[in-house]
C-alpha cells in the first residue's frame, strides 16, 4: 500500500497459511498507513510505544506505526482460532522532510539503485542465517553457503505481543530509485538481474515492475 500525500510506502508478505497470511499482511499495511496519517504531527515524546534515544522524529513515527500494527495483528490472531499464528514481514519507507526513513521486520527488502553506485541493499534480512553470522556461529564462506535454514526469519509482525522494528534514515538524492519487495522476488531473481532491470527501466517504472514479476514467475514463483 502507499499514500503519496503522506509519503508512506509499505510492502508486507504474509505467512501462516494463505488465508491468514493475507489477513495479517493486509491489516499491517492498513494500520501502518493509518498510524502515520493520525500521528504524523505528534511530538516524538508523546508516541505510545516510546521514543528511542537518538532516534529522529521520523524514525520514531515509523517504528511506532509498525509496533501499532503488530499489536493489532497479534490481538486479532488471539481472537480467532482460524487466524492463530498468523504473521507477516514488513518493509516500509516514509518520506520525512528531506530524507527517507526505512523500517523493516523480517526478510522483505529495500534496494536503492542509482547510475553511480548501482544496486545496494538498504535493509538487512532478519534471518536465522544473519543471526548466526552475527553470533559468530557461521564464520566461513563455506559455513554460510552450506547453511540450509537461511530462509527462516527470526522477527515477524503478529507472532508476539512485542516486536522490535529496525529503522534507519537514508538520504533523498536526485536519480535514486528505491525498490520494496518480498522474497517472492529475491529468492528467485539474482541481484544483478534486478539491477539490470532497474537500469533499463529507470524512466518506465511500471514496465520494470512487470518485468521483475515475470522473471520471478518464470523461475517458479507462486
Amino acid at each position: 500500500g502507499f499514500v503519496d500525500d503522506l509519503g508512506i510506502y509499505v510492502v508486507c508478505d504474509g505467512m501462516g497459511g494463505h488465508a491468514s497470511g493475507e489477513v495479517a499482511s493486509r491489516m499491517t499495511v492498513e494500520h501502518v498507513v493509518e498510524f502515520v496519517n493520525d500521528h504524523r504531527n505528534d511530538p516524538p515524546e508523546s508516541m505510545p510505544y516510546g521514543h528511542l534515544s537518538g532516534a529522529s522524529a521520523g524514525e520514531t513515527l515509523l517504528s511506532n506505526a509498525i509496533q501499532y500494527a503488530n499489536d493489532r495483528v497479534y490481538v486479532e490472531g488471539m481472537k480467532d482460532a482460524k487466524l492463530e499464528g498468523m504473521g507477516t514481514t514488513i518493509v516500509a519507507m516514509l518520506a520525512y522532510q528531506d530524507q527517507f526513513v526505512v523500517g523493516h521486520v523480517g526478510d522483505s527488502r529495500v534496494y536503492c539503485f542509482n547510475a553511480k553506485d548501482r544496486l545496494t541493499q538498504v535493509s538487512r534480512d532478519h534471518s536465522l542465517l544473519n543471526y548466526k553470522i552475527d553470533r559468530g556461529e557461521l564464520k566461513t564462506a563455506e559455513d554460510i553457503a552450506n547453511f540450509e535454514q537461511g530462509n527462516i526469519i527470526v522477527r515477524a509482525i503478529g507472532l508476539k505481543d512485542y516486536v522490535s522494528p529496525e529503522v534507519q534514515t537514508v538520504a533523498r538524492r536526485a536519480g535514486d530509485i528505491f525498490l520494496l519487495c518480498s522474497d517472492g522476488l529475491t529468492d528467485l531473481v539474482d541481484d544483478w538481474l534486478i539491477e539490470n532491470v532497474m537500469d533499463a527501466n529507470s524512466e518506465t517504472l511500471d514496465e520494470g515492475n512487470t518485468a521483475m514479476v515475470r522473471m520471478a514467475n518464470d523461475r517458479g514463483g507462486k
